[in-house]
């Protein structure tokens, strides 16, 4: 796709957002014409910003209330290791000390 071509799906992209969702169709038929490409593209577009609003609407929920998980005693064993403790815990997990428990 070459950048003027990615512009002007840009552009009606914005555009589009502006306007009323129940005006978008008509919107789009008089600006994409007969190129259904370009409208396909720009629907594309429509739709995964729709649902990115609501993906982060969800994990702002997830981070800010009770979806995490809450603080629990860590697992004896992970594998052959065995878990001698936690070592600390963040946003995308927990680390643990741990020793080879296999001999």
């Amino acid at each position: 796709m070459n950048s003027d071509r990615w512009t002007r799906i840009e552009d009606l992209f914005n555009q589009a957002l502006e306007r009323d969702p129940a005006e978008r169709a008509a919107f789009l038929d008089a600006e994409c014409g007969g190129d259904i490409a370009l409208r396909e593209e720009v629907e594309k577009l429509l739709a995964m910003d729709a649902g990115a609003a609501d993906y982060f609407d969800r994990l702002g929920d997830a981070v800010h209330g009770d979806a995490l998980p809450a603080e629990s005693p860590p697992p004896e064993r992970i594998g052959a290791y065995r878990v001698v403790r936690e070592i600390g815990r963040g946003g995308m997990g927990q680390v643990f000390l741990a020793e080879r428990a296999d001999g």
